[in-house]
């Protein structure tokens, strides 16, 4: 199978996919508990229309619950595959920048053999299945895959910087967000004359409806300086690309503003910073 991250590809038991499956089918079985209880007419009806067996939601609640989720003890982490330690860290540090998005410049059978991320994976499955991990499991996962994440999908900002403002770790949660906002009003990708990149809009957005007065102030200033700042340079559909760096050398805020909140206000906050800071110009 393969999840959400494609530099995975073709794995077994992925995390993200085991995960959403256990929530569909507990969601299912309760769904159908809830409208017996509260509309039988329309629980007869739709139990015939499906053919759905008087048995089916007791398994697929044992299903749910004998659902296997990989797991590192020794990390304290789930795993984003069942084998994904088995293979070799990415060098990062010997990867030039101008090599970023790595689909364009190696082949898959190598980066598949590798622990090197495209988008946000793990990381993504706690923050839609967020009620059932504690807020420790949520900040191991973040700090353990986020230095492995390219951020060579304009799909993984956005989540980044959602989970970074949940663990705590305000300042990569500003910077992942100005990096998702610049996605489409900076043109990173070069290729906004064909439209935005809705997923990426829509978590930024979200990101931003939920943040205080004083970072919606400061949003509209990261607008103005994307819009007068264009990325100098070739730039690609990744965080990674050597005009991505160029644009935030010159014109984003090096630090977050002090309005800015924690974290949005329906999910968990916490305190203190993790020294990490995300690679946004790799």
């Amino acid at each position: 199978m393969t999840g959400p991250d494609e530099y995975s590809a073709v794995v077994d038991n992925n995390a993200y996919t085991n995960l959403m499956a256990r929530e569909n089918l507990s969601a299912a079985a309760e769904g159908l508990e809830l409208l017996h209880r509260t509309d039988p007419d329309s629980y007869d009806r739709l139990v015939t229309r499906l053919h759905i067996e008087p048995d089916e939601p007791a398994e697929w609640c044992r299903a749910a619950e004998r659902m296997f989720v990989p797991y590192d003890e020794r990390s304290g982490v789930l795993l984003q595959d069942e084998h994904f330690l088995n293979r070799k860290p990415w060098d990062f540090q010997h990867t030039p920048v101008d090599n970023y998005p790595l689909l364009l410049h190696y082949h898959p059978l190598n980066i598949y053999r590798h622990q090197v991320i495209k988008q946000t994976d793990v990381v993504l499955a706690t923050f839609l299945a967020g009620d059932r991990f504690t807020l420790d499991e949520k900040r191991r996962v973040f700090e353990y895959y986020d230095p492995l994440t390219t951020g060579d999908s304009s799909l993984s900002s956005c989540v980044q910087s959602v989970m970074a403002a949940e663990v705590g770790d305000l300042q990569a949660a500003y910077d992942y967000f100005l990096l998702s906002a610049a996605v489409d009003l900076a043109n990173l990708a070069g290729n906004v004359s064909d439209g935005i990149h809705v997923a990426s809009c829509g978590g930024s957005g979200w990101r931003s409806s939920t943040a205080s007065p004083g970072c919606a102030t400061a949003t509209a200033a990261i607008c103005a300086s994307a819009l007068a700042c264009p990325p100098t340079g070739r730039a690609c559909a990744s965080g990674s690309s050597a005009g991505v760096a160029a644009w935030r050398s010159r014109c984003a805020p090096t630090r977050r503003p002090s309005g800015c909140s924690t974290a949005p206000p329906c999910r968990s906050s916490a305190t203190g910073s993790a020294s990490r800071s995300p690679r946004m110009s790799r």
